[in-house]
């Protein structure tokens, strides 16, 4: 089927905008920060190295299922962004009321209701030492994972956090990819997109503009153009703490035309004729 692709003279711009959204926290303020009883209510903090904080011996608090101690005492929650797939942290314990220290394991969650440990898990941080935890499985750059305490009895303790190596820093997820996909389409076609993954992203803000959103799943998604002229598809990666630069891509959306005798013409060899306002060179046409 033939169809001819005309530009809209005047753009009415239909916007439509599409956010993978995480599970949104609290920023912690300066040291110490505090430390929540659930994980839904985990303060964030964008950079872990040197924070502090203070475990307490109040509230039994959320505890994730299988977590390595054997009585649960009182959980605590403290959210930070991975900048590195693989990760060591010195957690020092001091000023506990009592000597019998603290526990604690790093943990991932999308959803603060199912987790998964991502590093050894210590039940036995005993008071003024010094205590390593290394991730076991990596991590991705840009996304929440929680540090989760309990006191080890009634106790409470001073924790300081010292990254040894990796990167708790969240990453600006900023890209030079490009969007893929087809850049011309006739109205009510539907189209996929990709880009590439962006390093720091944990998320993807999707929009259009001409069109709308069918489906989307993290850097693809699935537009229908429904509106002729000039469509526009933009992404950008985002994470808990920072976005990154938005790319776009223009998408021609043509309307169906039918077809039209024009004739009869006589054609030369070589010379160029005008119809309307359009020239008509000479050489080959695209058709």
């Amino acid at each position: 089927m033939n169809r001819r692709f005309r530009l809209a003279c005047s753009l009415g711009l239909l916007l439509c905008c599409y956010n993978l959204a995480a599970q949104r926290h609290a920023p912690c303020g300066g040291n110490p920060v505090p430390l929540s009883i659930t994980c839904a209510d985990a303060c964030l903090v964008c950079d872990l190295n040197g924070v502090s904080a203070r475990t307490t011996n109040t509230t039994q608090g959320q505890s994730p299922p299988g977590y390595c101690t054997m009585v649960v005492h009182s959980m605590q929650w403290l959210a930070f962004v991975a900048g590195s797939a693989n990760l060591t942290i010195n957690v020092r314990v001091s000023a506990c009321n009592q000597n019998n220290g603290v526990e604690m394991g790093i943990y991932a969650s999308d959803d603060c209701q199912t987790f998964r440990l991502v590093s050894n898990c210590n039940t036995n941080m005993f008071n003024n030492q010094t205590w390593p935890f290394t991730t076991t499985e990596p991590l991705k750059p840009g996304c929440i994972y929680y540090l989760v305490f309990d006191g080890n009895g009634p106790n409470s303790c001073q924790v300081d956090f010292t990254v040894v190596s990796g990167s708790t820093m969240a990453p600006t997820p900023n890209t030079n990819q490009k969007i893929t996909g087809k850049q011309r389409v006739c109205v009510g076609e539907s189209a996929d997109y990709f880009i590439p993954d962006i390093f720091g992203a944990c998320d993807y803000e999707w929009r259009v503009e001409n069109g709308n959103i069918l489906t989307t799943l993290n850097n693809r998604v699935t537009v229908l153009w429904d509106n002729p002229g000039i469509g526009r598809i933009c992404v950008k990666g985002t994470n808990a703490c920072k976005e990154g630069n938005e790319v776009c891509l223009d998408v021609e959306i043509g309307e169906e035309s039918p077809l039209t005798e024009l004739g009869p013409f006589f054609v030369c060899f070589g010379e160029s004729y005008r119809y309307k306002n359009i020239l008509l060179t000479a050489g080959y046409l695209a058709v």
